[in-house]
């Protein structure tokens, strides 16, 4: 990973703004007033007089308003307790005011007390005028040095808060110079050349302890073992910096998003979907909706072979090909993000637009990983490789998956209302008791996969792959399956409404026990034909017209069966069509 550049310290606040610059407005403001309030004493003439009051009004309210402008700046910046202190503070002016007011005109009555003096009696209570004299020197100093002693614990305060907020930025570039950490690691490797089946030479690399698979015929050299000098990353030091920006982005809640921006591009730089396993199996074949007995009885055979490929090749992705632990340990911190995170990233705009930030993991590979019961709550995962995955209780709600290839991936109780699945490959996954409503299934391939007892109300499946797929006591209220492929798929119990738009191109060889079929929006011309092709018996509610065991329903068994001789009934329909599901 290249190195990011460094983050910047934290700049205190620049000369001209700020409290100390708006309280020195508001202390010449007041001392501007207090002369003119002096002025405006000994002053005999009524209109001067009121002329002075009105410029000292004026001072006061320019002298207020840098204060103010200080306060509208620093919202969202300070803390609560900040403004509490300020209103009380401006409460308080006044206050404060009159006492300055109420101290200076005593002080002009000591030049009385003075002449005084010179005529009393020494017996008379002199003492008093002394002691009123310090105590109002006393009260003066006490003033002028409450504003000054406030300044000064605010400043202490924010430089305070500035040498954290340094401190926490040189702790993020040091965690980000630790995810480039490297380290050299000594290997033993040999050339092997040999001849392949081809007859053509050929070579291969070959390290010591580990196993290279491939075709030869004979070995016509092995070169001695040397020592190769490799340069690895240093996955433990690499853990320690994951683990402190986690650390980082629990107690700083203005450097949240940055971290999660980091760990997200750290994942994205050192697992891309370039280097994931490609999927050895072919792509799903293409059928034609009126096959030939020939060509149903070669679909048999390639499903049976097709779905031993695919647990074999998820076998070994899980076994040779999970991430390293350091993908793993990122994967963890970004899913375990707590209410209080997550909601900081909802005030958090993206790119100067009025979209919250998401999580960025678009176009990675994380084939075999462990991500369950983790929150990716509306994340950007388009592209991504999941094949194999474990996302069990995985909180995907609204997350971007398009396109994403999830095979054989486990998403039991999975939580992906509102996701975007469209082209989202998912063969065989297993998605039971997965919460699924709102989700966009367009154009989804998932032949194969366990849909049973799934939430799918209002899913769009508009031209879905659903081949073989296991449907049982799926909630399909308002769901989209127009143009759908089901073929062979089991939607016994299955629930629809009367919003269920049920015009799949082709229902053939799926089951349809104890299924109503009277309440979905279906094609009353073409649903004959649909259910000519599937299999139920006379627990199914059908619509007006139609009947199990009466043409073109005449396969359908006409007694109500029990679950095991439903099945052996059902099976024998599918041979009988030549039909085998995947699963």
């Amino acid at each position: 990973m290249p190195p990011a550049p460094p983050i910047q310290p934290i700049a205190s606040e620049p000369r001209g703004s700020g409290p100390v610059t708006a309280l020195a407005a508001l202390a010449a403001s007041l001392g501007g007033t207090l002369a003119l309030l002096l002025a405006a004493t000994v002053v005999s003439d009524a209109k001067v007089h009121r002329q002075l009051s009105k410029e000292a009004a004026t001072r006061i309210a320019a002298g207020f308003a840098p204060v103010l402008k200080f306060v509208a700046s620093c919202r969202g910046r300070q803390p609560w307790w900040f403004f509490a202190l300020l209103v009380c503070a401006l409460v308080l002016v006044p206050v404060w005011g009159a006492l300055f007011w109420r101290t200076i005109t005593l002080l002009f009555g000591i030049f009385d007390v003075t002449g005084d003096l010179l005529n009393a009696d020494p017996n008379d209570s002199l003492r008093w005028y002394v002691l009123g004299l310090v105590g109002l020197i006393t009260a003066l100093g006490g003033l002028l040095a409450a504003p000054l002693a406030i300044i000064r614990t605010y400043a202490t305060e924010r430089q305070t808060r500035t040498a954290e907020e340094n401190l926490t930025t040189d702790l993020i570039n040091k965690a980000v110079e630790g995810l480039g950490a490297q380290k050299e690691v000594n290997r033993l490797g040999r050339t092997v050349r040999f001849t392949d089946e081809n007859d053509q030479p050929d070579s291969i690399f070959e390290w010591k302890g580990t196993r290279e698979s491939y075709e030869t015929v004979g070995v016509t050299h092995v070169a001695d073992w040397q020592n190769i000098t490799q340069t690895v990353p240093n996955i433990e030091v690499r853990l320690g910096a994951i683990y402190a920006l986690e650390r980082i982005a629990q107690d700083s809640d203005r450097d949240h998003v940055r971290v999660m921006e980091i760990l997200c591009a750290y994942i994205r730089q050192n697992a891309p979907a370039s280097g994931a396993q490609p999927n050895p199996l072919d792509p799903w074949p293409d059928y034609r909706e009126d096959p030939s007995d020939e060509v149903l009885k070669k679909r048999a055979e390639d499903l049976k072979t097709r779905r031993a490929d695919r647990q074999a090749w998820i076998g070994r992705l899980q076994a040779d090909d999970a991430p390293r632990a350091d993908i793993d340990a990122a994967m963890e911190v970004i899913g375990r993000r707590s209410d209080h995170q997550r909601a900081l990233e909802q005030k958090r705009k993206h790119r100067q637009s009025n979209e919250p930030y998401r999580l960025d993991l678009r176009k990675t590979n994380l084939q075999a990983a462990d991500l369950s019961n983790l929150n990716l709550a509306r994340a950007l995962l388009a592209g991504v490789h999941l094949e194999g995955a474990d996302l069990s209780g995985a909180r995907m709600e609204g997350a971007d998956l398009n396109g994403a290839r999830m095979e054989g991936a486990n998403l039991y109780e999975a939580h992906l209302e509102g996701a975007d699945l469209a082209e989202a490959r998912m063969e065989g996954a297993d998605f039971r008791r997965a919460r699924i409503e709102g989700a966009n299934l367009t154009e989804a391939r998932m032949e194969g996969a366990d849909l049973r007892r799934a939430r799918m109300e209002g899913a769009d499946l508009y031209e879905a792959r659903m081949e073989g797929a296991n449907l049982y006591e799926a909630r399909m209220g308002g769901a989209d399956l127009r143009r759908a492929r089901m073929e062979g798929a089991d939607l016994s119990r299955a629930r629809f409404s009367e919003k269920t738009s049920l015009r799949p191109a082709t229902l053939q060889g799926a089951s349809l026990r104890d299924v109503n079929l009277s309440i979905p929006d279906t094609d009353l011309d073409d649903l004959p034909r649909l259910l000519a092709e599937a299999f139920g018996d006379v627990g199914a509610i059908l619509p007006e017209g139609l009947t199990a065991g009466e043409p073109p329903l005449e396969h359908w068994s006409t007694e109500r069966l029990n679950q095991t001789d439903f099945q052996v009934a059902w099976l024998a329909h599918k041979r009988a069509i030549g039909y085998r599901p995947p699963d």
